[in-house]
């Protein structure tokens, strides 16, 4: 498996701590999680916590926990830093409504029996040069707005 492409980083990944990345002491989380529950972290785990700290980023800019002025708190200016840095609202080409946060994604490499990060790439900036083609396939699949 090594030097294949992988979709996430490894928590402990030391590039995790690198200026930009938008998650509170990931490798502390990863290393704490791992102690209370060993053996179950996925690759889907890390969204929580990084979920509860934009959410709760958006409730102190509100000045409450009511959904809807979160929710416009989060949407303020239409960009928020997610876990992987600076993102912005987006979608509305594709589903019609902009409800995705989207920024740049790590590109993984298995090194070592690590998924390691070599990189943070910008989506919107693939979805730039890809979009019409992507548009075709989710047209294809049923998955487009129009």
């Amino acid at each position: 498996m090594e030097g294949t492409i992988f979709q996430f980083p490894d928590f402990d990944d030391p590039a995790l701590n690198r200026p930009g990345i938008a998650f509170d002491r990931p490798n502390d989380f990863h290393a704490e999680y791992q102690r209370r529950h060993p053996g179950q972290w996925s690759s889907v785990s890390w969204q929580y916590a990084a979920t509860l700290d934009l959410w709760c980023a958006a409730a102190e800019q509100a000045g409450t926990v009511a959904p809807a002025e979160v929710l416009a708190a989060m949407k303020a200016g239409g960009q928020r830093a997610h876990v992987f840095g600076p993102a912005e609202w987006w979608g509305e080409e594709i589903f019609g409504i902009s409800n995705a946060l989207v920024g740049n994604w790590p590109v993984v490499e298995l090194q070592g029996g690590k998924a390691r990060i070599r990189e943070l790439v910008s989506v919107t900036g693939w979805y730039d040069r890809h979009g019409e083609i992507l548009k075709r396939y989710l047209a294809a699949a049923g998955m487009r707005h129009d």
